[in-house]
């Protein structure tokens, strides 16, 4: 009897959103239509990919910029399939990294934007939901003040139990 252990690749579907070059081009939309100057925080980043992530999200996050950020923050997500796609962007010229740790388009990361815009059936409903926030809606700051609220909210809900 052979005890050798064999592995062998097979082909798996993937869907989209685990697919890195999705997840750049959805980075890409996301420095372009709601970061002053091209360049974001690595957790605005983040939330703005939760956002993306399904209808629902992109409600949550409307209803607290219409409320002025005074509701309850949302409970939102860090996905290492974001972290993945910019290391992979930073490595082809895609995306640049500042000297403060943000995340800048790059002239190559611009004219993806260019091609990701022209195209009129690609990444629709994404499109037109950041285009709707905007740049001005939700600074660094403001990701930052809810990840600290929702710390302390999420520490204060362990003591109650």
């Amino acid at each position: 009897m052979d005890n050798k252990i064999i592995f062998k690749k097979k082909p798996i579907p993937l869907p989209a959103e685990y697919r890195p070059m999705y997840q750049i081009a959805l980075i890409v939309l996301i420095l372009k239509y709601c970061c002053r100057a091209n360049t974001s925080s690595l957790l605005k980043l983040h939330l703005f990919s939760w956002c993306l992530y399904s209808e629902k999200n992109m409600t949550i996050i409307r209803q607290f910029i219409a409320n002025r950020f005074k509701t309850m923050p949302p409970h939102w997500s860090i996905d290492p399939v974001v972290n993945r796609a910019l290391i992979l962007a930073v490595a082809d010229g895609i995306f640049e990294k500042t000297t403060n740790n943000k995340y800048k388009l790059s002239r190559k990361g611009l004219d993806f934007a260019t091609k990701l815009e022209s195209d009129k059936e690609l990444l629709c409903k994404e499109k037109v939901f950041l285009q709707s926030i905007g740049r001005a809606q939700i600074s660094d700051a403001i990701v930052e003040k809810i990840t600290i609220k929702e710390l302390v909210y999420d520490k204060t809900k362990c003591n109650k139990n």
